[in-house]
């Protein structure tokens, strides 16, 4: 979880895990290339996946650059 630069959480309920990451997508082209990260610190803020899928589709037709690779 660290090694990925997840948020993580000690539970807050006794029906959660004393430590666990929060909500974390990672879309990995088959190039090795990161195309999409998206890291959350609350488990509220999820994409809806007709959303996610969308927005790959639209990436893999378009050959969409991959955005934020700048220092």
């Amino acid at each position: 979880m660290r090694a990925w630069g997840l948020y993580l959480s000690q539970g807050a309920y006794p029906n959660e895990p004393t430590l666990f990451s929060e909500p974390a997508i990672f879309l990995v082209k088959p190039c090795g290339t990161l195309a999409l990260a998206i890291v959350s610190s609350t488990p509220f803020a999820r994409p809806h996946l007709s959303d996610l899928l969308g927005g790959i589709d639209y990436i893999l037709q378009n050959n969409y650059p991959i955005r934020g690779t700048e220092a």
